[in-house]
């Protein structure tokens, strides 16, 4: 299965609050079995709540590593209407 996520559920990932909880037990899309896309619009979006939020070097690796294990397409990819 492919899930497309958004900002906003990567934020509550990266927060890892109750949101984070509810869609891990709704849909489990970080199973090794599953692929998750975001666009690199939701890339450059997360980079910038980073930076808006101060954040430090150690919290901005832990951002690059989480994004590091993501498929990140542009968002012109074809490939994304099929999903």
């Amino acid at each position: 299965m492919v899930f497309i996520l958004d900002t906003n559920i990567i934020w509550h990932y990266l927060k890892k609050d109750e949101v984070m909880k509810v869609v891990e037990k709704m849909f489990d899309p970080f199973n090794p079995e599953f692929t998750v896309i975001i666009s690199i619009v939701t890339a450059a979006e997360l980079y910038a709540l980073a930076a808006k939020n101060n954040w430090g070097s150690k919290r901005k690796n832990a951002l690059t590593n989480f994004l590091d294990a993501l498929v990140i397409i542009d968002i012109s990819d074809w490939r994304l209407v099929q999903y």
